[in-house]
């Protein structure tokens, strides 16, 4: 936090605070080991497929018609991905959800179930 130096005039000035040096290599190294130098059990492989591309950002909603087919074929997506899940086709309800996501957004629900589904295949992403 930087102090306040008071002066004389009406104009205050700022103490400069020390910085400091991160090694960037060391805090990105793959930590497998726990401080006892054991393999954590716990801990996600680190993700190998890429992340999924996000949505454009709108930067107004869609008019009453594409709203409306964008809502339809969120729903569709989201009950093909339930299918899947209930098939035990997890892979396919990660991607029908993740499909979902990109044309009618993200809903709270969305996010949280496809998390969940990452988790149990052990995916950190």
């Amino acid at each position: 936090m930087a102090d306040t130096v008071e002066i004389d005039s009406d104009v205050e000035e700022v103490a400069q605070e020390e910085t400091f040096d991160v090694d960037m290599e060391d805090e990105l190294k793959d930590e497998e080991l726990d401080e006892t130098g054991e393999r954590d059990p716990e801990r996600l492989p680190r993700e190998k497929e890429p992340f999924p591309p996000l949505p454009a950002a709108a930067e107004v909603e869609p008019s009453g018609a594409r709203a409306k087919v964008l809502a339809k074929i969120q729903h569709e997506t989201e009950q093909q991905a339930g299918a899947a899940l209930g098939a035990g086709n997890s892979a396919m309800a990660v991607q029908k959800i993740t499909e979902a996501m990109r044309t009618g957004g993200s809903t709270a629900l969305l996010l949280a179930t496809r998390a969940a589904i990452l988790l149990k295949q052990r995916r950190p992403c």
